[in-house]
């Protein structure tokens, strides 16, 4: 009967309520990574996603901190990590991308933004910030990782 009403069921209720308030924890605990930890986060995060490293920032391409194939679809992509980031240097970063077309996409992955990052209309960027990470990390299993770095 309540579905045929729409009345969420208590059990759901309180499991969104939970997932929230884990997502919440997951962001504070990712503001207090050191930069180390910060990027094992990301490189733990693509690799549970089936994304597979090919070069890291020193290779061929200097305007990524890393290179990735999605084993899956044979997809790549640029990995621009950075602890912070406004604006501008987001469609700075997001310029050069599609003036190079060498990828697929650009993931552009901030720890502590200044203002709002917005990735450009239409464009094949992503943008992660702490809440995107947040999510991104409690998909992967990584809750119990964070917990580890962060007590």
């Amino acid at each position: 009967m309540r579905r045929l009403n729409r009345v969420e069921a208590p059990a759901l209720a309180r499991a969104r309520a939970a997932r929230a308030a884990m997502i919440g924890a997951t962001e504070a605990m990712i503001a207090d990574l050191r930069w180390t930890d910060f990027e094992a986060l990301v490189d733990l995060i693509f690799a549970a996603g089936g994304w597979r490293q090919l070069a890291r920032r020193g290779s061929a391409n200097q305007d990524a901190d890393r290179v990735l194939e999605d084993l899956t679809s044979g997809e790549t992509a640029a990995v621009q990590v950075t602890a912070r980031a406004d604006p501008a240097a987001l469609a700075d970063c997001a310029a050069r991308f599609e003036a190079a077309g060498l990828y697929d996409r650009l993931f552009f992955i901030c720890h502590a933004p200044a203002g709002d990052l917005d990735a450009p209309e239409n464009s094949k960027v992503q943008v992660w910030t702490r809440v995107r990470l947040a999510e991104r990390a409690l998909r992967a299993g990584l809750y119990d990782w964070l917990m580890s770095k962060t007590g």
